[in-house]
């Protein structure tokens, strides 16, 4: 299998060279990397039109496999790697995201965006996050994670379109209590905050993203009680009742 790794941490983030790590160690899949340049967290599916990307082929410190950077977004990548410069992708691999990416992160994020960037390229897509709890992030961790599903997912799977997003707890492989599939839900907290005053301007700031206490079972409810956690992520633009909904309006 040929497999299109990319993030939007950036072509040098080390979660993206561990997961490549893995994937060149322990199967024999083939390998092609393709991110952006610098750090292009919370893009979404922003691409790059009025004006041209630069494609660079790089070396990753310790990686020995084709490697390229953008002057792009996330989903330019994507689309770079499968509308340009690949030819056989049978997979699109995004992460390994510094950070989760649970509930109403998942609009905003880059790594899925890629995942879903590549889905509507008709290719099937798996974003992966790995939770930073204080200093402790474990990128081998969702690694592992990663590798397993690739074993033990159906062969339907793979000749088709389903994203799947994954957010595995900042612990040690063997520590982690299971794999829950679960639904994203919209739990993010966002609020800022004022940060100084400079001339005319005046700073703020994102803060208190999560909330301390999550009643519900959630993503993040099951990632910080030590599991990984799996979600499909639809395409769907436009749901059948909201169209039937919206008929009613207009006949009204």
């Amino acid at each position: 299998m040929h497999i299109l790794l990319t993030n939007d941490d950036g072509i040098f983030a080390p979660g993206i060279a561990t997961l490549a790590r893995h994937i060149m160690e322990k199967t024999d899949h083939r390998l092609s990397i393709i991110a952006p340049e610098v750090e292009q967290s919370g893009k979404s599916r922003a691409i790059t039109l009025f004006r041209s990307m630069a494609l660079k082929k790089v070396q990753i410190p310790s990686l020995m496999t084709p490697a390229y950077s953008v002057s792009g977004t996330p989903a330019d990548c994507v689309r770079v790697g499968l509308r340009y410069l690949l030819q056989d992708v049978d997979l699109v691999l995004s992460g390994i995201n510094f950070g989760v990416n649970v509930g109403g992160d998942v609009p905003y994020s880059g790594t899925v965006s890629a995942a879903l960037e590549a889905a509507r390229l008709e290719k099937p897509a798996i974003a992966v996050s790995a939770q930073i709890a204080g200093q402790h992030i474990y990128f081998d961790t969702a690694a592992e994670v990663v590798l397993n599903l690739l074993e033990t997912l159906p062969t339907s799977y793979f000749a088709g379109r389903t994203v799947l997003s994954v957010n595995t707890p900042a612990l040690p492989y063997d520590q982690i209590k299971g794999l829950k599939a679960i639904n994203c839900d919209a739990h993010i907290t966002d609020e800022y905050e004022w940060v100084g005053s400079f001339g005319e301007e005046e700073h703020i700031r994102i803060c208190n993203r999560y909330p301390d206490e999550l009643e519900v079972e959630t993503d993040l409810y099951y990632v910080r009680a030590g599991y990984a956690t799996i979600s499909p992520l639809s395409q769907i633009v436009s749901t059948d009742a909201e169209m039937a909904r919206l008929s009613d309006w207009l006949q009204d």
